[in-house]
């Protein structure tokens, strides 16, 4: 109705542009209840979700599961690495193996810019699980980074006898059956994939970790679900931007929480530029890239 609502400059802060899908029904603050009943439900709605998350991780540390040992077989794949280890990386890798020795599911995020080296301790908690005859499922959020992931992992670990297998919707049906058939019976070792890897027709031999990389892609009832599905599972979150709530979780110590500090040796900057539309600038970042 045309009302105007007069906030002090130094309160500017707090107005912020509506991002949420549809058209938004607007409520009168003067005299609509609306707006107060909205409120209410909305706090009694998180209530309830965050009581369902206390309970979730309760049951999870009051569960058993068998530890994954330290075998020496993982110097093979550390030693394989093409570059040098940062101090903080190191640091993570030993907090995340020391985990999964762990004989109760732990959960943790490990939080570092692009190219810190996130993928590698995915990739070598995962071959613990392997050497230890456990399935991994590592989801992405998009068919892309899962085909990056699949390619990463079959090269470094494929020839020391691990079995990787991709699941997502750039495959055929025919395809898909097949690696859903030889995850059911163990023959694959560690899955990657979209949601796609976690739809109910995939059932797992011996399912013992679950690695979701860029968590801030998943929304919350997502990952509660995943936790549902199986109580006994590790969980290791990867993010270089996580949400408010995950790091939340992470400081009321809810869940292990790892940072990688520094840059490998010759990482280079990501450059970012805003500028105006210009064809030519968006040939030349990309003629560069190739």
């Amino acid at each position: 109705n045309n009302d105007k609502i007069y906030l002090p400059t130094d309160q500017a802060g707090k107005i912020s542009k509506y991002v949420g899908g549809g058209s938004p029904k607007v409520s009168r603050l003067s005299s609509d209840t609306t707006w107060i009943a909205g409120v209410k439900k909305i706090k009694a709605e998180t209530w309830q979700l965050a009581l369902a998350l206390l309970n979730t991780e309760a049951h999870r540390r009051l569960t058993f599961t068998t530890p994954l040992q330290e075998l020496p077989e993982e110097q093979s794949v550390a030693s394989d690495f093409p570059f040098e280890e940062t101090a903080s990386q190191l640091r993570t890798l030993q907090e995340v193996l020391d985990d999964l020795a762990k004989d109760y599911p732990t959960e943790r995020l490990v939080c570092g810019d692009v190219g810190f080296g996130k993928t590698e301790i995915a990739l070598r908690a995962s071959w613990r699980v392997t050497l230890n005859k456990g399935q991994t499922a590592l989801i992405a959020p998009t068919t892309l980074l899962a085909q990056q992931h699949y390619d990463t992992f079959r090269e470094r670990l494929e020839k020391y006898g691990a079995s990787v297998g991709l699941l997502s919707r750039w495959q055929t049906e025919k395809e898909q059956e097949a690696v859903i058939k030889k995850i059911h019976d163990g023959t694959i070792d560690i899955v990657i994939g979209t949601h796609r890897a976690l739809s109910s027709d995939v059932k797992f031999a011996n399912l013992r970790l679950l690695i979701i990389d860029e968590e801030q892609n998943f929304g919350v009832k997502d990952k509660e679900k995943l936790k549902k599905i199986a109580t006994h599972l590790h969980i290791l979150s990867l993010s270089a931007t996580p949400i408010p709530r995950t790091l939340h979780l992470a400081m009321s110590q809810l869940r292990g929480v790892s940072l990688l500090m520094e840059p490998p040796v010759g990482r280079q900057a990501i450059v970012t530029e805003v500028s105006q539309w210009n064809e030519q600038t968006v040939k030349d970042a990309l003629q560069k890239e190739l």
